[in-house]
């Protein structure tokens, strides 16, 4: 299983990567490097507004590299990078995810102990 960092600037960024169509919710996350189809990865999320990392666990749906797109007028790059959906068992820790980027809820979770110093 591949570990993959995930930073958000701002919960709009956070939503706007939400990968709905997927059955149990996913996220777009820019890269370039070139992930299997199918892998296994667990995405390390992180955005302003949560406290401490959420790890969930998924795969590679889809994968896209980068390219112009004529607009009209307009020449829009997208962005390359892949699509991971959740597993099933990710429901709650997605939900959890989604409410606080809303704003529905906010993020309290504090350690159960301070963080000792390095070694002295």
């Amino acid at each position: 299983m591949t570990l993959i960092k995930t930073r958000y600037r701002s919960s709009e960024a956070f939503l706007d990567a939400y990968q709905q169509q997927f059955l149990h919710g996913g996220w777009f996350v820019p890269t370039r490097r070139v992930y299997t189809l199918g892998s296994e990865v667990v995405l390390d999320v992180r955005f302003p507004e949560l406290r401490s990392r959420i790890l969930l666990r998924g795969y590679v749906a889809w994968r896209r590299p980068a390219r112009h797109v004529q607009d009209g007028n307009r020449q829009t790059r997208l962005r390359a990078g892949i699509g991971v959906e959740l597993h099933p068992s990710e429901r709650r820790a997605r939900d959890y995810l989604l409410a606080i980027a809303r704003g529905d809820v906010i993020d309290l979770t504090q350690r159960r102990h301070r963080r000792r110093a390095g070694n002295r």
